[in-house]
């Protein structure tokens, strides 16, 4: 009784209930007529092809979600707006870590950050970009005038040596054509 046929070196054997492998006389005269090397190497090649180009859908399709749109950094291809608690928190953080503040300075800290963020959202003005512009540059200052009191002397020293450093990185921004419109 056959259970299955195995082709080895390119004969065929069949395998008994026995688990005795012998030797099909019937399909080795049909293997002559049509080689099966040739059979497998087509159905091998078509395989190949077929499991090739799954490959270079599935990484493109893979790439093409990793890729951040809208200007949006978190790789999910869409840009999430942060809000004003989660913005001051990670710039009063940011100022702990390099000012060493605190517990007083950080929460008197972060409300100062928090209530220029709110400020700064309730008036954007959308689409007058010189308006915006005017606008943070003058809610910045607010800021900094704001915070300098709550450092002591050395912290205010480091805070505005940050300063200008940003202001730098600021400029070399504009110079490069990063603020320009249309310049991107």
């Amino acid at each position: 009784m056959k259970i299955v046929e195995i082709i080895i070196f390119g004969k065929v054997f069949e395998q008994s209930l026995a688990g005795n492998f012998k030797l099909n006389p019937e399909l080795i005269n049909l293997s002559k007529e049509v080689p099966i090397n040739k059979i497998y190497y087509k159905r091998m090649k078509k395989l190949r092809l077929i499991l090739t180009a799954l490959m270079i859908a599935s990484s493109t399709y893979a790439f093409s979600q990793d890729a951040p749109q809208g200007g949006g950094g978190n790789g999910s291809g869409q840009y999430q707006k942060k809000t004003p608690e989660e913005r001051a928190t990670y710039q009063t953080n940011r100022l702990q870590k390099s000012l060493l503040l605190d517990k007083d300075q950080y929460d008197k800290i972060y409300a100062v950050n928090l209530d220029i963020l709110k400020q700064r959202e309730s008036q954007m003005v959308k689409g007058d970009r010189q308006a915006n512009t005017a606008l943070m540059q003058k809610l910045e200052a607010d800021r900094q005038s704001r915070i300098m009191p709550i450092l002591n002397p050395a912290q205010q020293e480091k805070y505005k040596k940050e300063i200008e450093q940003q202001k730098a990185r600021q400029e070399q921004h504009m110079q490069n054509g990063g603020g320009a419109p249309g310049g991107n």
